[in-house]
């Protein structure tokens, strides 16, 4: 009778850890998420058009920093990219600007990599911006994973429509 008991006994206590796990699950299911949907890229058309600069860029710097932001009072990861202007398309005049990247959790930054070359479409910021070494970078910019902006190797296909649409300005 007591094999009896310790076998229901065992079957309780594994029920109770499945209905815990369940339990679990179906929070955090419940939990509003925010992710980027990016399944259809912008065409080079409206890229160019709906950014201020669109440009071959060099990654030669990364900065990260926790950044708090006042607007709802919530901590962001911020990541400010330093690049050496190659050509500019669209916008910017400048040899180096800085791209700054605010992360969150399913969110949209653009993930640069030190070193590689990139065809960005920007938005500017308004607001100018130091670097920690105290230089003056007059050029802030913001990228989105949702831009056509790519290694360039993968997009230099659009340098000719980008140059059409240079000869229309």
């Amino acid at each position: 009778m007591s094999d009896h008991f310790t076998i229901r006994a065992d079957m309780s206590t594994a029920l109770k850890r499945r209905i815990a796990a369940l339990l679990v699950a179906l929070f955090v299911l419940s939990v509003p998420a925010w992710c980027c949907d990016c399944t259809t890229k912008p065409s080079v058309v409206e890229s160019f058009n709906t950014h201020d600069v669109v440009a071959r860029i060099v990654i030669t710097k990364l900065e990260e920093r926790d950044v708090s932001v006042t607007e709802n009072d919530k901590r962001v990861f911020v990541t400010r990219y330093i690049a050496e202007m190659v050509r500019a398309y669209k916008g910017a005049f400048a040899d180096t600007i800085a791209i700054e990247s605010e992360s969150f959790i399913g969110d949209c930054s653009f993930p640069f990599s030190a070193e590689k070359e990139y065809l960005v479409y920007l938005e500017q910021r308004p607001y100018f911006q130091f670097s920690s070494e105290f230089e003056f970078i007059p050029f802030a910019y913001s990228v989105s994973r949702c831009s056509r902006s790519e290694l360039f190797e993968a997009v230099k296909a659009d340098i000719p429509e980008i140059r059409r649409l240079m000869l229309k300005r």
